[in-house]
């Protein structure tokens, strides 16, 4: 299974956020989060984890 969208609302320090990983109408198959601490990579992660 692949995730093509993420939509994200009010979770920790994340008020609205929206991820595609699409590019050219395809599925992405590596998608890297990445940024400085306290960003919200983790807050992500957590997020899709949840969900399943």
């Amino acid at each position: 299974m692949k995730i093509e969208k993420v939509h994200i609302k009010n979770i920790k320090g994340i008020k609205d956020l929206e991820l595609s990983f699409k590019k050219d109408n395809k599925i992405l198959d590596l998608i890297v989060l990445a940024g400085v601490n306290g960003s919200g990579k983790t807050t992500i992660l957590e997020s899709i984890k949840d969900f399943f």
